[in-house]
């Protein structure tokens, strides 16, 4: 079968602010203040349809097709999203986040004219800012299929489905960003950059269940599946990021970027207890003996999946940045965060028989 299926994209928080040259310091980027322009974030990303495919293959045990095994494999092209832009103090560029020490909510500058750092320097800040985002989903599965109820004057068949389940959803997000400062007691070339990532892993085992009605008219079909897997979901969560400062003559880089640092970044993993509810419905035709062609849609429901998105704390404690030692609340910290996921969408298919 081609498939072509929309999903559940994943929902990202505001990641990337802009605010008109001349807005004050403290304002720029900032969420909440009037100036301020979310250019990337608080949306969902890798939501477009995608095109995939799968492959059925079934075998009768029983002579007089009253038991067959049954199994099926399908996957989606990887969704990707990329977002990318540079500033050279107009407009402001920024990165938002939450600063706990503040209670409030802050912007880390990017792109700035006339910007006071810490050592009271003024400087121009040229930076930029890129996201990056890939979704890949795909599942298989193998059951028994007995027809359970058989009318030959009617030209319909009721099978009951029973079987075994498999079902992968790997996604992450990385965002990066570089600030060259101009001025002050920087050696010309110097830059600032740091990263963040977060990728989530979801393997699901289970048992499944399900029903199948099929009938038939002259040379037409049409095939109505519902079925469900109960089951475990294993959940992997990994947050990783760094700092790096180059001068043109040496790199020092530091554990941590902005909103990965060392209170979240690591390895996390759970379980939890997942359904998933499939439904489908196939009309097909009957080309000669042995040529079917089908078209159909089916939906497909996932509880209790881990999402980058989800994974991501904007609340950020600034005395760990660059290897600062940790002086207050441990943020940003891993949210184990789980959600739900959805995929539907058309197929056409081809079906041999021999």
């Amino acid at each position: 079968q081609a498939i072509g299926w929309f999903t559940k994209g994943q929902y990202l928080p505001a990641l990337a602010t802009t605010s008109p040259a001349g807005t004050p310091q403290g304002q720029a980027g900032v969420l909440g203040q009037p100036n301020t322009s979310v250019i990337f974030g608080e949306e969902r990303v890798d939501d477009d349809v995608r095109i995939g495919g799968r492959i059925n293959l079934g075998m009768w045990l029983v002579e007089g097709q009253f038991l067959a095994v049954v199994g099926d494999y399908y996957i989606l092209e990887e969704e990707n999203t990329h977002f990318g832009i540079g500033s050279v103090g107009d407009p402001i560029l920024a990165r938002p986040f939450y600063n706990v020490g503040l209670a409030e909510f802050d912007a880390s500058e990017l792109g700035f004219a006339n910007f006071v750092d810490a050592f009271g320097q003024t400087l121009d800040l040229r930076g930029s800012v890129t996201v990056d985002t890939h979704s890949r989903a795909q599942s298989a599965g193998v059951s028994l299929r007995k027809p359970t109820y058989v009318s030959f004057e009617e030209n319909y068949r009721f099978n009951l489905l029973g079987g075994y389940r498999f079902f992968r959803l790997d996604e992450g997000v990385r965002i990066s960003d570089s600030v060259a400062p101009l001025g002050g007691f920087y050696v010309p070339g110097t830059t600032f950059d740091s990263y963040d990532e977060f990728d989530t892993s979801n393997q699901f085992h289970g048992g499944e269940i399900g029903m199948m009605l099929e009938v038939r008219h002259c040379r037409w079909s049409f095939e109505f599946l519902t079925r469900v897997a109960l089951g475990n979901m294993h959940q992997r969560v990994q947050i990783n990021g760094a700092s790096s400062i180059n001068d043109t003559n040496s790199t020092v880089v530091t554990p941590g970027g902005l909103l990965a640092q060392p209170t979240n970044i690591g390895t996390y993993t759970n379980d939890e207890f997942t359904v998933i509810p499939e439904a489908g419905v196939t009309v097909g035709l009957q080309l000669n003996d042995y040529v079917k062609a089908s078209v159909g849609y089916n939906y497909i429901y996932v509880t209790n999946v881990a999402r980058p998105g989800g994974q991501i704390d904007t609340g950020v404690n600034l005395s760990q940045i660059e290897g600062g030692t940790l002086v207050g609340p441990a943020r940003p910290a891993p949210r184990n965060s789980d959600t739900d996921f959805w995929l539907q969408g058309g197929n056409a298919s081809l079906e041999i028989r021999f």
